[in-house]
């Protein structure tokens, strides 16, 4: 239960640091998101009792790949890029549909399992 309940939160923090890393627009802010999504991609990964993948998750990601980012970024300068008025035009609307599909499939296709196969008459059983 308490394994539970620590997964909750965690996620919870992953969705909202997620939806952060999208909807931010200081792309210094966003690559810190992104790093607090990295992390709890690893305590995920310790939960699940895969040590090395979260350490690897941390060392390489969280360590390497957002502060090289942030080093681009900094380096490059954080203005650049064209200012955005409304993220709202017909073909985020068209890819909202189309992610909407695609969800709609996958979830289908896993509650209906038909991920793993039909059984089969010709299959024997256990002996």
């Amino acid at each position: 239960m308490p394994g539970q309940i620590l997964f909750f939160i965690v996620a919870a923090i992953s969705v909202i640091a997620a939806l952060g890393v999208i909807f931010n627009r200081n792309v210094v802010h966003s690559a810190l998101f992104l790093l607090l999504n990295f992390g709890t991609l690893a305590v995920f990964y310790f939960m699940l009792n895969a040590q090395f993948l979260g350490v690897a998750q941390i060392l390489v990601y969280a360590g390497a790949i957002v502060v090289l980012f942030l080093f681009v970024v900094m380096l490059l300068g954080a203005d650049l890029g064209e200012p955005v008025d409304s993220w709202l035009n017909g073909r985020n609307l068209l890819l909202i549909a189309l992610g909407l599909v695609l969800l709609t499939v996958v979830g289908t296709a896993v509650f209906e399992n038909t991920i793993f196969g039909a059984t089969s008459e010709t299959t024997p059983d256990s002996c």
